[in-house]
């Protein structure tokens, strides 16, 4: 059963099993919420864990309260999440944009992190899709008219993306301030291409997962192998593999841990 419950309003999603002995924290990716993990919390294959879906601030229902937040703001919120609910250990499934914050988090906190399962997260340029879409605009004129025009083309997408339906309705709830500027953060981190060097440098264990075909592109694809990481493709699907594909995806989950 999925209990929503709000911490120092950070609002989260969780799933608890008296059998269970992991915890997995879920961080969604840029414009997402944690809905978009839904189906994974509450599948049955899945109750050895209990599951924890925080929104980011200023994403799904969480409030930013007028603040900006940078991508390591979000792992220190983080910490402090997990520190409030009393876990140590814990496996980070970061996804797309997530996948960066969990990075960011396992590497200031190597004690916290016993694995880190990043899905999707930015490793080259190529990953910065919706996150590009962001720079032909002023900061002004993106809060103006830019997020509308993105939600419209999201919205449009939709009618043939199953995925991007469900992107929609977060995309709806998250402050386009905040979107801007993590937005930049993604792009200016991925140039580096910096990215799968650093994951390989956790002392936890670690691995990627990724969609093919319409998912992480080969430019990332070998960095993650010149950086020595370990992948997982999850066959026919994209940007979202737990969605597209959930059999294989949990089976994944299960084998890796």
């Amino acid at each position: 059963m999925i209990i929503d419950q709000v911490i120092d309003q950070v609002y989260f999603r969780k799933a608890e099993h008296p059998q269970a002995n992991k915890s997995i924290i879920y961080l969604h990716g840029l414009g997402e919420s944690g809905l978009c993990f839904s189906n994974l919390i509450s599948d049955s294959r899945l109750s050895r864990f209990n599951h924890y879906v925080p929104d980011f601030p200023g994403y799904g229902k969480s409030p930013s309260l007028d603040k900006t937040f940078s991508l390591l703001d979000f792992s220190e919120v983080i910490k402090d999440f997990i520190d409030k609910i009393k876990l140590n250990q814990v496996i980070i499934l970061g996804h797309s944009m997530g996948g960066v914050v969990g990075l960011l988090l396992a590497e200031k906190y190597p004690d916290l992190v016993e694995l880190f399962i990043n899905v999707e997260g930015n490793i080259s340029p190529d990953d910065c899709t919706l996150s590009r879409s962001v720079t032909g605009y002023s900061a002004e004129d993106f809060l103006d008219f830019g997020y509308e025009k993105m939600l419209d083309k999201v919205y449009l997408a939709g009618m043939e993306n199953r995925d991007l339906r469900g992107y929609y309705p977060s995309m709806r709830f998250c402050n386009p301030r905040i979107y801007y500027q993590n937005s930049q953060e993604l792009i200016n981190l991925s140039n580096t291409e910096k990215l799968a060097e650093r994951m390989s440098g956790l002392k936890c264990d670690k691995v990627y997962i990724l969609g093919i075909p319409r998912g992480t592109g080969k430019r990332s694809r070998d960095l993650l192998d010149k950086a020595r990481v370990k992948w997982i493709a999850v066959e026919n699907s994209g940007h979202w593999p737990f969605l597209d594909q959930p059999d294989r995806f949990i089976e994944i989950i299960e084998s890796i841990t």
